[in-house]
């Protein structure tokens, strides 16, 4: 801690290391990033994870000091990786956390990230003042965010929580900006045909209503626009959420489906609902939003093809507040290509999903290809029931293309699903939603799998990993004479 910079041209303080991160007392002048802070390891393609964290306590971020000179030209000592001069300026560069460090080697930025994202991390920034991110013309005519995501990176930030955030002299446009994934990741050798996922889902809670409340001490976010491009990709739908039950040799339309797109937002326009409601804020580039539990889920297959076998895109649906706006259609393309095998890409991307979702409510989960025969769930920082507290969770919902059973892990521990030991007989369908987990009153990894609609039903609460894998077992029925 203890570190104070000023007159730099690209990073107030950097780091990209192998462990967690603290720091206190920072005092930082912004040349064009402020604080950039990320680590790496252990290797999400062996399925390794711990839970890194970067914390930050007590310290001070200046967009502009009334010393600092405008620069018309980059420096002779800085590389030609260097920032141009109009580039905008962050305070807060949102963190990386990733498989490995940036290479630094003089070949490209930093901040940009060379591998697939870690599995976990979390950071916490506490007493954090901002000064003096203003209007472009007294920043050299450079636009300069207090917050703002790395456009650098293409899978995932992982979530930023910040608490007792003072600002002054910050404009309410110059508070954040989240960029949006670069249009020409969309290639064979990146993203292949859809956006990357992580600028999409990069997440900023305001704990307390310090940084981005507008009425007083509410718990807000700030979250992008996950349903960037949507239209283009309203034909990726996967095949089986467009299944009619009512007449399964139709198909229901796209539109009858997708009600809203993107991240659950609850009233659109409308902080104050007790609900959850969000508003766009244009110079963000993103949505304020107001008592709304916004939580980062991962989505991991685990199987031994996780790389080699594309199973997105990944339908993300629900998140309905009660707030009269319905379900919301997330759609997930997972990470870029990060391989280079000898004069090619390697044209293997890691089946690890990183989503945006709104605890206390219940989504359904489609994938284009066929469900993984074991998957891990991540809720990534929420607490786990206890016997004075339900915990916070949210409701999963897995179509199967087959009936066979399935089996409830959490941390190696077999849990027994809600039908365990009932009589074995044809049900009715009323009989069958009484073994339906209950989001408020089970608790995580609370499961049933209806053999009926080839539903696997599952409660996730806690940030303890949840796995769910297909036993090797063969199913054997029979009718007497």
């Amino acid at each position: 801690g203890g570190f104070t910079a000023a007159r730099q041209w690209e990073y107030g303080v950097f780091a990209w290391t192998a462990s967690s991160l603290a720091f206190r007392e920072l005092a930082v002048a912004v040349g064009t990033t402020g604080l950039s802070l990320n680590t790496f390891g252990p290797d999400p393609v062996k399925h390794f994870f711990e839970r890194k964290t970067i914390r930050v306590d007590g310290s001070l971020i200046v967009g502009r000091t009334d010393s600092e000179p405008c620069m018309s030209s980059v420096p002779n000592h800085c590389p030609s990786i260097c920032s141009k001069t109009d580039a905008a300026k962050l305070g807060i560069m949102m963190s990386t956390f990733s498989k490995k460090r940036s290479k630094m080697d003089g070949t490209s930025p930093w901040h940009k990230p060379k591998s697939y994202p870690a599995i976990r991390g979390q950071v916490n920034y506490t007493d954090t003042t901002f000064a003096n991110f203003v209007s472009e013309s007294a920043m050299c005519g450079k636009k300069a965010f207090a917050i703002g995501n790395n456009k650098l990176s293409p899978d995932a930030m992982h979530p930023n929580y910040f608490r007792s955030t003072t600002l002054i002299n910050v404009l309410q446009t110059r508070i954040a900006h989240m960029y949006p994934p670069n249009p020409a990741w969309i290639n064979q050798e990146d993203c292949v045909d859809m956006d990357c996922d992580g600028p999409k889902h990069s997440i900023v809670h305001d704990l307390d209503g310090s940084l981005v409340s507008t009425t007083g001490s509410r718990r807000g976010s700030i979250i992008p626009l996950a349903e960037l491009r949507f239209g283009n990709y309203i034909d990726r739908l996967p095949e089986t959420m467009l299944y009619n039950d009512a007449d399964p040799t139709t198909r229901l339309l796209a539109t009858d489906v997708v009600k809203n797109k993107g991240i659950a937002r609850g009233e659109t326009g409308n902080l104050d609902n007790a609900k959850g409601g969000c508003v766009f804020e244009s110079d963000w580039n993103a949505y304020r939003c107001s008592q709304i539990n916004h939580q980062m889920l991962i989505v991991e297959s685990m199987d031994a093809d996780s790389e080699t076998r594309r199973i997105s895109p990944i339908a993300v649906h629900g998140g309905d507040l009660g707030t009269g706006s319905g379900p919301y259609t997330d759609l997930l393309n997972g990470p870029m290509d990060h391989g280079w095998c000898t004069y090619y890409t390697c044209l293997k991307r890691l089946s690890t999903f990183y989503t945006v979702v709104a605890l206390g409510t219940e989504y359904h989960l489609w994938f284009t290809g066929s469900n993984p025969g074991h998957f891990r769930f991540h809720l990534l920082n929420t607490i786990g029931n206890a016997a004075d507290s339900p915990g916070e969770g949210v409701k999963l919902s897995l179509w199967y293309k087959n009936p066979q059973r399935k089996d409830v892990y959490k941390e190696g521990i077999f849990l027994e699903p809600e039908n365990f030991g009932a009589q074995d007989k044809a049900l009715t369908s009323a009989e069958r939603s009484e073994f339906i987990p209950d989001l408020q009153t089970g608790h995580s990894g609370a499961n049933y799998f209806d053999r009926s609609s080839q539903v696997l039903h599952l409660v996730l609460k806690g940030d303890k990993p949840v796995d769910v894998i297909l036993p090797p077992v063969v199913q054997v029925s029979s009718n007497w004479p």
